[in-house]
């Protein structure tokens, strides 16, 4: 995991870091890494071709939308705070993306929200929601703190190389599949289980 992290962190946060929309190139270099992880190092232009697919890609979308969000600041007098929040929200969505699409199979939990909500809402819950805290204890944890705490083993060592917020949407994103947008990890008590639970249906319903 040590390595994983090493890799992952000087690929997503260098200037070709992956976006949401990026999932074709994310899989292709995540399965790089995982050769190189495995013992069997890619060949240097093996690299190049998927760094320049990469690149491709993301400046064919940058150049759209350049041109939407300035016609959007034009008229918003609070642009710069919104700029910067939109900026920094799509940067966290772009590393889950990429961690997810990273390790795939490995973190991903069948019907992950169908579980989650079937132990909050229990008649007399043993288990509670509380997301003011990544963990309170082994029986009340936020959101991402229950998904780290079904990952496992694997989710306790995400959440140790990655951080809690990382870990918990990466591990999300992996197990739904077509998702790009991270669900709020910092919402109420009230709409988080709201969000859970419709989450949930659409896993049975999708």
């Amino acid at each position: 995991m040590a390595k994983i992290r090493d890799r992952f962190c000087a690929w997503v946060y260098g200037p070709t870091g992956p976006g949401p929309q990026d999932i074709p190139s994310v899989t292709a270099i995540g399965a790089l890494f995982g050769r190189r992880v495995g013992g069997d190092d890619p060949t240097a232009d093996e690299w190049d071709r998927a760094a320049w697919a990469a690149r491709a890609a993301r400046a064919a979308r940058a150049a759209w939308a350049a041109a939407d969000w300035a016609a959007w600041a034009a008229w918003a007098d609070w642009a710069a705070w919104a700029a910067a929040a939109r900026a920094a929200w799509a940067a966290a969505d772009w590393a889950a993306a990429g961690l997810a699409a990273l390790l795939g199979d490995r973190i991903a939990i069948a019907k992950l929200d169908t579980k989650l909500a079937r132990r909050l809402t229990a008649k007399c819950p043993k288990f509670r929601l509380a997301m003011d805290a990544w963990h309170s204890c082994k029986t009340t944890h936020c959101r991402a703190g229950w998904y780290i705490t079904y990952g496992g083993k694997l989710g306790a060592e995400l959440e140790e190389h990655f951080g809690a917020w990382l870990a918990g949407a990466s591990i999300w994103l992996a197990s739904h599949p077509g998702e790009t947008s991270v669900p709020n990890f910092f919402a109420s008590n009230e709409d988080a289980l709201a969000s859970i639970c419709e989450s949930a249906k659409r896993e049975v319903s999708p």
